[in-house]
């Protein structure tokens, strides 16, 4: 097994322990007499797993070469998998289109929730409106779009998603957004999967390096191997069978941190890297 070290230490969410109570036994004794009555509450319900993310995660439309992880992580997992991923979306524009806050109404306390974002976030706000953020990892600084709206940091829009998620008695993992083809686009990593690790940090979210067990997997097949599992013609988007290396890349992430909520879900433990 190839784990990637963890940056942080997480304590276990308990407002994701919500409903897990074990059955419990009362022992009344009279003077003559002891009765026994044991009260049972029903069996704990099994969590759905939500996704948010972009192109890179979501379910691919008809016909598309283009195939999200998010796919098919489902053939890995024994809960049920609710993949809402919207292609083309950043953290910001996740947030200001209304989908962290269309997820909000459908999770219950218990469920587990992934976030990855990355892809779409980068080229500041003049550059990129609509959907870059500001260029600072702190949860102040504000910049202004070129139709005067305020726009915040990735980490700031995380950070509340994360936050509100756990209020409603969820278990969120940050995840680190998948690599661009490193062979294409080189190895260092983008400076956004630093900031999946500050919001994991600050807000004590569980976290996956999911860039870094990708760029050990990429390293290891080499350069004509991992070309094959992108798109023709596009450094980003995986095809059908990267989407299936990147599920696995996320799944060993899970397999390697102890304490991880979707650890005891896994049903397939022979995944790369």
């Amino acid at each position: 097994m190839t784990c990637v070290a963890d940056h942080f230490s997480y304590q276990v969410n308990a407002e994701a322990l919500d409903g897990l109570e074990a059955t419990t036994t009362t022992t009344t004794t009279k003077t003559t007499t002891t009765t026994k009555t044991t009260t049972s509450t029903a069996p704990a319900r099994t969590p759905t797993f939500y996704m948010a993310g972009d192109s890179t995660m979501a379910i691919a439309s008809s016909g598309s070469a283009i195939q999200g992880w998010g796919a098919v992580v489902n053939n890995y997992l024994s809960l049920p998998v609710v993949d809402k991923a919207v292609g083309g979306t950043s953290s910001r524009s996740f947030t200001t289109g209304g989908y962290f806050q269309a997820m909000y109404s459908l999770v219950q306390s218990g469920d587990i929730v992934v976030i990855e974002f990355g892809h779409n976030g980068g080229g500041g706000v003049a550059g990129n409106p609509g959907k870059g953020v500001c260029g600072l990892d702190d949860l102040r600084t504000t910049c202004v779009d070129t139709d005067g709206s305020i726009v915040y940091t990735f980490v700031k829009y995380l950070y509340d998603a994360v936050n509100t998620f756990k209020s409603k008695g969820c278990a969120v993992i940050v995840s680190s957004q998948t690599p661009n083809n490193p062979y294409d686009g080189g190895f260092d990593a983008p400076r956004f999967v630093g900031y999946a690790q500050t919001v994991a940090n600050l807000t004590g979210a569980y976290y996956i390096d999911h860039w870094s067990y990708l760029i050990k997997q990429y390293t290891a097949l080499g350069e004509t191997a991992t070309n094959a599992l992108y798109v023709t013609g596009d450094h980003t988007h995986n095809n059908a069978a990267g989407a299936d290396i990147s599920a696995q890349a996320f799944i060993r992430g899970v397999l390697c941190a102890s304490s991880n909520p979707l650890k005891s879900y896994v049903k397939t433990t022979n995944v790369v890297p």
